[in-house]
């Protein structure tokens, strides 16, 4: 060993060197290269056809949610012994198809309008469900006296709603018609507001696109009839998530929790939409958990949580999220997989898990045009979502990105480098510079071993 003498710190820094490419090699070779757009498009013609063949909104996720199940009882577990959990909420049900023309004196059709896009039911106030047919008055001043059950006005636009459909209910109005805020009247009808009442008495009440607000007026002046079929009756309504559990090996680690919605308009009968994009990121996502579940004896070192939620537009949806959901880093995927190009918002907490989201997105070819930080959220997450794109080129990448982000977030650590993403960043970097880093070793060991010894002050 005399060799060796006066080496012995260059032979431990080599060992170190060696013992650290060694353990950022370890792990599990992971494929984010089985990725199915065969299999995807089967999972979207699925819950399209379910979408336009479904005669309301329920009727599509109680067939959407019970398909989900199917899929994943055979490939993950649920979460707290259930792979459906339900919350309930006011809701429209339809009870008869929604209609409104105007007819003559003589009892001819003047005018029939079209459903969802020249009228709507008005959810907001005092609102229920019902048939009327008879003259209708235009109502512009507050002090007006009122002769007809049914009223064509504006003045909602002045006052509190609750407060004039009181005084409507005063003065024996049945029906009130009322030009909407835009011509989005789905949006504008109060569906998606929170405070959606149950009334026992109330208005039938419509609202109706602005541009057919004079058209009516004129008709009220000639004294034709209206015929109105409100047909939507709010009830207590079921909705359904589902959340399915890839168990990790380490449970000191935060798990890794992957949001999408399986539904988002209203789904209105006979009414077809032509952007269905939204059916894209479940289907997405169904297809990422068969490429991982194909790697049967490769397990997470986290912890993954899959959650398909229904409710998309309703306002008070991310409460349920975050009340059945442990402790995580939260992924909220919106309409993956119809663009390459990328808008990310995320809560100043999760700066570095959403640096590390864009990483992945920007190695798969995305490209992030808009980058949103928020400050004032009381839920930890990160949401990305995609521009409309109209088929199905950016599936294949879309899908290597999400099994590239679960690879990456969750096999392959340790209780350090799963805990501190620094640590991980720091093992990344040695795993991708292995070869440079261990040709240097290699040299550096053999210097030590034949470099000549150091004989100075030596007799």
């Amino acid at each position: 060993m005399d060799q060796f003498e006066g080496k012995f710190l260059n032979i431990v820094l080599a060992g170190i060197l060696t013992f650290l490419i060694l353990i950022s090699n370890i792990g599990q070779n992971f494929k984010n290269d089985l990725y199915s757009v065969y299999n995807f498009k089967t999972h979207y013609n699925f819950f399209y056809n379910s979408w336009k063949q479904s005669k309301n909104h329920l009727d599509y996720i109680n067939k959407a949610s019970y398909y989900l199940e199917k899929k994943l009882e055979y490939k993950l577990k649920p979460l707290n012994n259930s792979y459906i959990h339900c919350w309930y909420r006011n809701f429209p049900i339809q009870e008869f198809q929604s209609n409104m023309e105007i007819v003559s004196k003589g009892g001819t059709i003047i005018k029939r309008y079209i459903y969802g896009k020249d009228f709507f039911e008005d959810f907001k106030g005092y609102y229920v469900g019902g048939k009327i047919i008879n003259e209708f008055q235009y109502v512009d001043k507050f002090n007006q006296d009122i002769t007809k059950e049914i009223i064509l006005t504006d003045l909602y636009n002045y006052k509190n709603i609750e407060e004039l459909d009181n005084i409507f209910l005063s003065k024996n109005v049945k029906c009130v018609i009322s030009p909407a805020f835009s011509e989005d009247l789905v949006f504008s009808s109060g569906l998606y507001d929170s405070n959606i009442s149950i009334n026992d008495k109330g208005l039938i009440k419509i609202i109706i696109n602005p541009h057919i607000f004079n058209e009516l007026k004129k008709y009220a002046k000639k004294g034709y009839k209206i015929k109105i079929f409100a047909g939507n009756f709010i009830k207590k309504s079921q909705f359904k998530d589902i959340y399915a559990v890839l168990p990790g090996k380490n449970k000191l680690l935060k798990p890794l929790i992957i949001v999408s919605y399986y539904d988002y308009y209203f789904k209105l009968p006979n009414v077809s939409y032509q952007n269905n994009e939204f059916l894209t990121t479940p289907s997405l996502v169904l297809e990422a958990i068969n490429a991982i579940k194909a790697q049967r004896a490769k397990i997470p070192d986290r912890t993954i949580i899959f959650a398909f939620l229904s409710g998309h537009l309703l306002n008070d949806n991310l409460n349920n999220v975050y009340n059945n959901l442990p402790n995580g880093n939260v992924l909220i995927l919106d309409n993956l997989g119809t663009s390459e190009d990328i808008s990310i918002s995320y809560t100043e907490k999760e700066n570095s898990f959403a640096n590390n989201i864009i990483k992945m997105l920007k190695l798969n070819s995305f490209y992030i045009t808009n980058k949103n930080i928020i400050s004032d959220s009381n839920f930890q997450y990160v949401l990305i979502s995609s521009e409309n794109g109209g088929d199905f080129e950016n599936i294949l990448k879309s899908g290597k990105f999400l099994l590239s982000l679960i690879q990456d977030e969750c096999y392959n650590l340790g209780i350090l480098t799963g805990n501190f993403r620094i640590l991980r960043n720091i093992k990344k970097y040695l795993n991708k510079y292995s070869i440079p880093f261990s040709i240097i070793t290699l040299f550096y060991l053999i210097y030590v071993v034949f470099s000549p010894k150091n004989n100075k002050g030596r007799l």
